[in-house]
Order: structure tokens, then C-alpha cells, then sequence
């Protein structure tokens, strides 16, 4: 499971993983200073990345 939280002065964002490939996996909504939790359990293992629209920085996080 991924979890985050997220500081925006929007109240609504949307959330998407991708995989090295740059190929959009998964998606959903995030609300603004609470806790997130995306179940990443069908996911292989690998390395992924995390884009929240309205953010210029992308994480990357590793599912082992």
C-alpha cells in the first residue's frame, strides 16, 4: 500500500502512477491535507512513479 499526504490550496487533485515506461497504470483523486492511500498490490515489483496534477515534481517509489 502507498500512502501520502498532500499540502494544496486545492481541495480536489488527481493522482497518477506510471511505470519506467512511462506508461499510466493507475489513477485517482487526492484531497488536500489527508491522508491518501492507494492499494499498489497488483503492481509487480519494480520502480514507479507518482504525479500529482498541479505539481511539477514527480516521486518515484520502488514496490519490492
Amino acid at each position: 500500500q502507498l500512502s501520502f499526504m498532500l499540502n494544496s490550496s486545492k481541495s480536489h487533485n488527481e493522482y497518477v502512477i506510471y511505470d519506467v515506461l512511462a506508461r499510466k497504470l493507475m489513477n485517482g483523486s487526492v484531497k488536500s491535507n489527508e491522508i491518501t492511500n492507494v492499494n499498489v498490490n497488483n503492481l509487480p515489483k519494480g520502480i514507479y512513479y507518482l504525479k500529482i496534477d498541479n505539481f511539477t515534481e514527480t516521486k518515484k517509489f520502488i514496490k519490492r
